[in-house]
């Protein structure tokens, strides 16, 4: 039986998720094929404002979607958009999709930066991820492994 066996689920799960990403950059520090340090720059998007807004999907588009593929309405509460959002999208993709500005790093639900707080619908979420049990009974979700799963209403 490994140690980690012993552990409460929270700390085996933040453990994992250390492991986790301590293989991701050993992995990037290490690979033959890459130098150590690449740096490439690359000019800013412009800022959300000056964008052109995405055109709004059509009822039809929606209703072609296959049976499996199913798109639900999600609202971003501080940006005030509506989008709809296919099931195998993540929340976080979606948006950033759409040109809005959500905070995000890992985009694996391992650092915790786009906790954001669901404030209606439901989503289907990866395990484990940074995520407490007393923060997910308070309704917290991370967008960045969050799929739609119904209409939901997101305050990011």
């Amino acid at each position: 039986m490994p140690l980690t066996a012993l552990l409460p689920g929270r700390l085996r799960a933040r453990l994992r998720a250390v492991q986790e990403n301590a293989r991701v950059l050993r992995a990037f520090l290490v690979s033959p094929r890459q130098p150590l340090f690449r740096t490439r720059f690359a000019p800013l998007p412009p800022p959300a404002a000056s964008r052109a807004p995405a055109p709004p999907r059509s009822a039809a588009a929606e209703t072609r979607a296959p049976a499996s593929l199913r798109v639900h309405r999600v609202r971003y509460l501080a940006s005030g958009v509506e989008l709809s959002v296919s099931e195998e999208q993540s929340l976080l993709q979606a948006g950033l999709d759409a040109g809005l500005s959500l905070r995000s790093a890992c985009r694996r639900g391992l650092c915790g930066t786009c906790k954001s707080k669901l404030v209606s619908g439901e989503v289907e979420m990866r395990q484990p991820n940074v995520l407490s049990d007393e923060e997910r009974a308070r309704g917290y979700c991370l967008p960045c492994i969050s799929r739609p799963r119904g209409e939901v209403t997101l305050d990011a």
